[in-house]
């Protein structure tokens, strides 16, 4: 009889142990059948991992993308459901499709294995519109107009509408997402316009446009020209560092046919960024009275603008330049690496700029007689005599 004692000890564990898995399988039934109805310390004890994100911000025309479901179990069928597909629906492999503007709960369920019952995961998708952009530069160049903005999280594009002073649309441009940026040319001097920007998403070839931005009104107006002209004597030489009067470093009109503006070339950059980078140094620079003529100083704005990372407008040191060297330091702030001593009088200008691969040369006279074919950052050159840039 003793040696049966073994055997009714395995009968026993196996009845504990068909009844444990017995409990957790009934237990997982039913947790998965209503997983709501269980709190958190039964999921975590009886059920099998499964981890979705807590919240995804999403805008209307979003559409086909996945939640990501993270689970232990190699093997786990999941299933979804949501609370609210008027806004948010998903499919049965877990991609979710917007519907339209608010919230949506979407549970991610497993089926579990042979130890643990199901699990639940829930994830809150809040849906909006796409914000509207907001418009960081609005500035006529000759005979045209620059818009620039700060781009919106999850558009795929934006359009940017150009009204008359009659607030008719009279042209649209539409960019890529990767852009920040657009150009309205050949407009008559005078001519007032308005410009706004719109992101948009796309899905299925259909497009879902989200809010305007603010408008912005600029006039188009022809070339002006910044420039190094001479120091507070009206001399080259021997005036005090920075600008006394204003003048020394300013911004002027453009005059074909005078001493000073014959211009021999004009050098374009080919990058547009570097040419609006560079007209943005010249102006700030024709702005800043710490910045002022004296050839016999002309590098210290090389050097002061070199140490400072050739933040120009915001350079405190009195300092002086000349023509040249003044073009030199806006070509250098633009990213293009050109010496601080070249001098128009000989070739060592246009040689520098021409080994950098960076610049196109103009000499036809409807680019070097008039301003119909300049643009915002364009470098006019008069050999032995002077040089600018358009702004």
């Amino acid at each position: 009889m003793k040696g049966r004692k073994p055997q009714k000890l395995v009968i026993v564990f196996s009845t504990l142990l068909f009844s444990v898995i017995l409990c957790g399988a009934i237990l997982g039934v039913l947790v998965y059948s209503n997983p709501s109805h269980y709190s958190d310390d039964i999921i975590k004890k009886y059920a099998s991992k499964i981890k979705t994100p807590k919240s995804i911000d999403a805008v209307i025309g979003m559409d086909g993308f996945s939640l990501k479901t993270d689970s232990r179990d190699n093997d786990a069928v999941v299933s979804y459901t949501s609370d609210n597909p008027d806004v948010v629906k998903v499919d049965e492999n877990g991609v979710l499709h917007i519907e339209g503007k608010g919230s949506a709960v979407i549970t991610a369920f497993t089926n579990g294995d042979l130890f643990h019952g199901p699990a639940y995961s829930k994830t809150t998708v809040n849906v909006s519109e796409l914000s509207a952009p907001k418009i960081t530069r609005s500035k006529p160049g000759v005979r045209n107009t620059e818009i620039g903005w700060e781009k919106v999280k999850h558009a795929d594009g934006y359009y940017i509408n150009e009204y008359d002073s009659s607030d008719k649309l009279i042209d649209t441009v539409k960019v890529s997402a990767k852009d920040d940026y657009a150009e309205f040319s050949d407009k008559p001097i005078g001519n007032t316009y308005s410009y706004e920007v719109i992101a948009f998403t796309e899905v299925g070839g259909k497009e879902f446009k989200g809010k305007p931005s603010e408008k912005v009104t600029e006039t188009a107006r022809d070339a002006l020209i910044g420039q190094a002209r001479n120091d507070e004597h009206k001399k080259t030489r021997g005036g005090s560092a920075g600008d006394q009067t204003g003048k020394e470093v300013a911004i002027s009109g453009w005059s074909h046919g005078s001493s000073w503006n014959h211009w021999s070339y004009v050098a374009r950059f080919k990058d547009p960024e570097k040419a609006r980078i560079a007209a943005d140094a010249m102006e700030a620079a024709c702005n800043n009275n710490h910045i002022g003529y004296d050839q016999s100083n002309r590098t210290s704005l090389y050097n002061v603008a070199k140490a400072t990372n050739w933040d120009i407008e915001n350079i405190t040191t009195n300092c002086e330049c000349s023509c040249s060297p003044l073009v030199s330091v806006c070509i250098n702030a633009a990213g293009v690496s050109v010496p601080a001593g070249w001098w128009t009088a000989n070739k060592s200008m246009k040689a520098a700029m021409q080994a950098t691969g960076e610049f196109e040369f103009y000499t036809d006279s409807s680019y070097t007689a008039s301003t119909k074919n300049l643009k915002r950052g364009d470098i006019l050159v008069t050999t032995g005599r002077h040089a600018g840039m358009v702004l």
